[in-house]
Parts: C-alpha cells; sequence; structure tokens
C-alpha cells in the first residue's frame, strides 16, 4: 500500500505494483505504508481516495502461473490453488481472494488499460502525473495470450471462484 498526497493506492501482486511502487519511491511527499500488498486500515480512514488495481481473474491467475520457475501442470495448479481459498466466501474481502482491497476503492484502475486509468485518476485527484514504467514483465511467459493455458474446465474452475466478482467487475474470457 502506497501514500501520495492524502491518496491511498492499493498494490495488488501482478496489477503493475512495481511501477507504482518506483513512482512513489520517487515522488516528494510519498511514501510506502505496507511493502507487502497489504493494506493499512488507518491510512484507508485518512485518505480522500484511495485506488486499487483490478485485473481479469483469467489472465492474472496465468500471470501466477508463467511466474513459477518448476511449471507444474497448469490445470493441477490452478485447481489446487482455487481450493487454497475455500472458505473465503466472499473473494473480494480483505484476506481472501485476489482483490482484497476492492471494497475500499474510490478509484478503480483496470491492468489492461494501465496508463490510461492512472493518467485519468491522477488528473480528478489532482495530483501530478505518472508515466509508469514496465517492470517485472513476465519473462516465463510460454503464449502471448493467457487463453492458451484454459480449456473449459479449468475456465469452468475461475468462473465458479469468482464469476459473480467478474460479473460485477464486467470481466470475459
Amino acid at each position: 500500500m502506497y501514500w501520495l498526497d492524502d491518496v491511498s493506492f492499493i498494490a495488488h501482486p501482478n496489477t503493475g505494483s512495481r511501477s507504482l511502487k518506483k513512482f512513489i519511491n520517487t515522488t516528494k511527499g510519498a511514501k510506502t505504508i505496507n511493502d507487502q500488498h497489504g493494506i493499512c486500515l488507518d491510512t484507508i480512514k485518512e485518505s480522500r481516495a484511495v485506488t486499487c488495481v483490478i485485473r481479469n481473474p483469467y489472465d492474472l491467475l496465468a500471470s501466477f502461473y508463467w511466474r513459477m520457475k518448476s511449471k507444474p501442470d497448469f490445470h493441477k495448479w490452478l485447481h489446487n490453488t482455487l481450493r487454497q481459498e475455500i472458505g473465503h466466501e466472499d473473494p473480494d474481502q480483505v484476506g481472501g481472494g485476489m482483490f482484497y482491497g476492492l471494497p475500499y476503492a474510490t478509484h478503480v484502475i483496470r491492468f489492461e488499460t494501465l496508463q490510461e486509468d492512472y493518467d485519468r485518476v491522477f488528473k480528478q485527484l489532482r495530483l501530478p502525473p505518472m508515466k509508469l514504467e514496465r517492470i517485472g514483465a513476465c519473462r516465463y511467459r510460454t503464449s502471448e495470450d493467457y487463453r492458451d493455458l484454459y480449456d473449459y474446465e479449468s475456465m469452468a474452475l475461475v468462473k465458479a471462484k469468482y464469476g459473480d466478482l467478474m460479473s460485477r467487475l464486467r470481466y470475459k474470457f
């Protein structure tokens, strides 16, 4: 989680958080609150705005998988990964799921349109412009398209886990 002016930025893994961190670290008055992709509720309460970046769950899960140095079978890995989150009834609540910051967000930025969304939000919030650098792009991708990893069964697993959230955020396969 990062702080600039009186705006909180919740950084989810694999959503451009390294680029945001670099910008925050070079901006006067900005600071890192929690460097472990977590949130600080006290900081959120003091914020005039809270932003978080979201990413299509199919693409995000593929990104997590591609970053693994040792690659198990994708379908087994996906099944085990999603099963570990059982017990978190609402996947976008704090502590569960991939979008733990979403309930607090006053401004949502999509990974798919990262620079454009940051430009829009920074302008609305009267913050200095930010030029994102591409930092930490996955070197281990075996394909340019996350769809190449999925079959009907694995798509159904993700939809069963995140379907309501994806519908609310207008994400599709």
